[in-house]
């Protein structure tokens, strides 16, 4: 095996291959790389023991398979959206998602959401009138968009399939 790689060893044998995973942003958005290394444990003449990094061996592509679901967080935050309407800001959101939900939401958790479905295109923002109770800054409102309501549609639909599938439960021996 030292031969292969062109290194004069006693010994030279295979310690496993390293994979190097990274995704070309620029070019090609659908598919990752794999880089393939060998990694060998060389025992030298003088018993120093090297391990290596050698040559590149290969490169693999495969395709990067997204999930187009929203999660349960963004699915009831686009609920309580529809919902509100045109009052559907930051703490009203929040105090209509801990009443139907009876959980504790914290307003970070709110906003980060807001923020990221903002990001998707599923909802939009606008500013409200700067009030003197705020300090004389404006609200920032939420407004669903038609991409959002494609998302809570989807994910209804994959929701009552999987429900309709389920079998019934015997939990009189569970």
């Amino acid at each position: 095996m030292a031969a292969r790689y062109g290194l004069k060893a006693q010994s030279c044998h295979l310690l496993g291959r390293m994979i190097f995973l990274c995704q070309n942003s620029q070019h090609d958005r659908k598919l990752r790389y794999s880089y393939l290394f060998d990694i060998i444990c060389i025992s030298s003449e003088t018993n120093n023991i090297y391990v290596r990094i050698l040559t590149f061996i290969g490169l693999i592509q495969y395709p990067i398979i997204r999930m187009n679901l929203i999660s349960r967080a963004e699915e009831l935050l686009l609920l309580a959206i529809w919902s509100l309407q045109d009052q559907s800001y930051g703490a009203m959101l929040r105090d209509y998602l801990v009443e139907a939900t009876d959980e504790d939401w914290s307003i970070g958790v709110v906003y980060n959401t807001l923020d990221r479905l903002a990001r998707k295109g599923f909802v939009r923002t606008s500013l409200g009138d700067p009030t003197p109770e705020r300090g004389g800054r404006a609200k920032r409102y939420f407004h669903l968009t038609a991409e959002g309501v494609k998302s809570l549609e989807r994910i209804r639909t994959v929701q009552n399939s999987l429900w309709s599938d389920l079998p019934i439960l015997n939990l009189r021996n569970a």
